[in-house]
């Protein structure tokens, strides 16, 4: 969530001051820089509220994020306005690796708490997993 507030700021930043930001950090020359948001996590994002939260900003994990680069490396040129395709395969995932939701009550210090788990294909996820990392 912290990401998505992060985005939502330098969104609101002008043209101006987002190319500046460039031209200080990278020490290089630009002008009318293309943006594309996505919000980079280390393993998934969890919640629905979490995904919800993104309104359609690209996911990307790690695994993700090297399959992009491997893909692009040998572009001279890249628009990273392409990453609804890394999307599709985060949704891709996301509906083979999804089996259901069911609920365990714990009891805890004599209190019975009840809460959603998400049940997930873990072989189907890994032999996504194993795709990406081979490309």
């Amino acid at each position: 969530m912290n990401a998505v507030e992060q985005l939502q700021a330098f969104e609101k930043l002008s043209t101006a001051e987002k190319d500046e930001m460039i031209r200080t950090t990278f020490k290089v020359e630009a002008e009318n820089v293309q943006w594309s948001s996505a919000v980079l996590s280390l393993s998934s994002f969890g919640t629905v509220r979490a995904w919800q939260a993104m309104q359609g900003r690209a996911a990307l994990n790690l695994q993700l994020l090297q399959g992009i680069v491997n893909d692009v490396s040998t572009e001279d040129a890249f628009d990273l306005a392409t990453l609804p395709e890394a999307m599709k395969t985060m949704s891709d995932i996301a509906r083979k690796g999804f089996k259901s939701w069911r609920e365990e009550t714990l009891d805890v210090f004599g209190t019975r708490i009840t809460i959603p788990l998400l049940e997930l294909d873990d072989p189907e996820i890994g032999r996504c997993r194993a795709a990406l990392l081979r490309r």
